[in-house]
């Protein structure tokens, strides 16, 4: 009921940057991005075009926010967020100049972002590779031409970051988590590339950073630092972010360290959060269902329900302003609750669905 309910909600409210958060308004993380974004996913699973056309409506607020007020090109937090929910929504109704044009402003945005340095998952090269690949698998009948200059931003990307995971993780000063650091870089490079062997260094040195406090794995947020107690929870920084690093090695590798997966995800199953896919309850669950389908372990799948139903009382109890917001806000809340109740196996903007990602 929460979900559908917020789904005629955003599809009734004319787009507009005065609903959205007073933050990132362009971006996938809390802007217009995001609502495009989420109009796409419930078109795509609720077969209705209409939301899809809708969320070109989006896009163009984003556009227009992010020419006027941001410098920020990545993924997650920038113009690129916009390109690639434009190039999706333009597939889904087979809108072949907004699949031109997202594609176009996907390789303008890598063209501006590639010389920063950056290789985060939100902001850098991480995030591009994610992007690319994610469109590439749930995409097939790209127009060739298009495929290929995906492939080409999604492979330069993935040079530039290899070439920085190769670095030595200076003491204090390289961040570790899915946002914001190694955890995200590893997760990116890895599913683009399985066949990587220069992966499996970092991953190790990554591992070796773990602390066990009351029967919990947790990770610091930079090398060397303090295990993270406030966001401990948290996809972004915590070790729901770290799970789904794991589990991905598990997956794409073929090999590794399953105590490690197990014990991670354990660590997600014990801790709090508040309703978010950010921070929270529903990135947690998302993780916690991964796991369960990895499995078949009907323990995290309960849990994954129980989470997924938590977050959306908690998330109907919320401000109103948090209504258009995906990452920190009701939007990854319904999204979670619809992709639960579909069984889509899909993780919002980092892996597509099966059938896609089989394609």
């Amino acid at each position: 009921m929460f979900a559908q309910q917020l789904i005629e909600a955003v599809f009734a409210t004319p787009p507009s940057v005065s609903v959205l958060p007073q933050v990132k308004q362009g971006s996938l993380w809390r802007g217009a991005a995001g609502v495009a974004f989420f109009l796409h996913e419930t078109a795509r699973i609720q077969g209705r075009p209409e939301l899809a056309r809708r969320g070109l409506d989006w896009c163009d607020i984003s556009d227009s926010w992010n020419t006027r007020n941001s410098e920020d090109f990545g993924f997650v937090m920038g113009a690129a967020g916009a390109a690639y929910a434009r190039t999706l929504l333009g597939s889904l109704i087979e809108d072949a100049s907004s699949m031109r044009a997202g594609v176009h402003a996907f390789e303008y945005c890598w063209a501006r972002l590639r010389n920063t340095g950056a290789t985060e998952m939100w902001s850098g090269a991480a995030g591009m590779v994610c992007a690319a690949r994610d469109l590439l698998c749930r995409l097939p009948g790209l127009a060739s031409d298009q495929r290929e200059r995906l492939r080409h931003v999604g492979a330069d990307a993935q040079a530039r970051l290899l070439d920085k995971l190769q670095e030595p993780c200076r003491t204090g000063v390289r961040p570790l988590g899915f946002a914001h650091g190694l955890a995200g870089e590893i997760f990116a490079a890895l599913t683009w590339d399985p066949s990587s062997t220069s992966l499996r260094a970092p991953l190790d040195d990554l591992s070796s950073r773990a602390s066990h406090e009351r029967g919990m794995l947790l990770f610091p947020s930079y090398v060397d630092g303090p295990a993270l107690h406030e966001l401990s929870g948290s996809l972004c920084n915590g070790i729901a972010g770290f799970a789904l690093l794991w589990m991905a090695a598990q997956s794409v590798l073929g090999t590794g360290d399953r105590e490690l997966v197990l014990r991670s995800c354990r660590s997600v199953f014990m801790l709090p959060g508040e309703p978010s896919l950010c921070c929270g309850l529903s990135g947690q669950a998302l993780v916690l269902r991964r796991y369960a389908r990895m499995t078949c372990d009907a323990r995290f799948a309960r849990r994954a329900r129980d989470r997924t139903r938590e977050a959306a009382l908690l998330a109907s109890q919320a401000p109103a302003e948090e209504t258009f917001d995906l990452w920190a806000g009701k939007l990854g809340v319904a999204l979670a609750v619809l992709l639960q109740a579909t069984g889509d196996g899909s993780f919002p903007l980092f892996i597509p669905p099966a059938k896609a990602a089989a394609s």
